[in-house]
């Protein structure tokens, strides 16, 4: 029987503050602060191309 794999991308990971809180360990806080920063230029991007 073949090894079962569990497969998540890493975006989904860290982009949960309770998973980064839970296994981030003392790099939660600069890993949060990076997902909030990644997730604002995203929603920058949106409305860039929206009012193009």
């Amino acid at each position: 029987m073949p090894p079962i794999s569990w497969a998540f991308p890493l975006w989904d990971v860290v982009s949960d503050p309770e998973a980064v809180r839970s296994l981030g360990g003392r790099s939660a806080k600069g890993l949060l602060q990076f997902c909030d920063l990644v997730n604002d230029l995203q929603e920058r991007s949106r409305e860039v191309a929206l009012r193009n």
